[in-house]
């Protein structure tokens, strides 16, 4: 039986795994989450998004934001997680507050 006679460390490369954000799906997540937070407020977002304070307040800055939270936004928000996951939500010129795009009239043809 051999025996080792120094220490070996095996290590193995860490892949993506498919429930991953990219960094352009994590800017959509962030985007959304910063105009929530101005929306309903931190207190009021996490009770509506039935999560921690912390947990948004990790998204936001500290951790990359994971599919459960942009799938929790989307549903606050009332659009679909790929709008959210692509950075399309909220548009913009679109106030973070009630909504209203600012800019010309949607519809113009004038």
């Amino acid at each position: 039986m051999p025996i080792l006679r120094e220490k070996l460390s095996w290590s193995i490369p860490r892949r993506r795994s498919p429930a991953e954000l990219t960094p352009d799906e994590q800017a959509g997540v962030r985007r959304a989450l910063k105009a929530l937070r101005v929306r309903h407020g931190v207190k009021v977002l996490a009770k509506l998004a039935r999560c921690s304070a912390a947990t948004l307040s990790n998204a936001a800055s500290k951790r990359a934001p994971t599919v459960s939270t942009a799938l929790l936004l989307a549903r606050v928000a009332g659009v679909p997680v790929s709008d959210v996951l692509r950075g399309e939500w909220p548009r913009l010129g679109e106030c973070p507050l009630c909504g209203h795009v600012t800019g010309g009239k949607v519809g113009d043809d004038e």
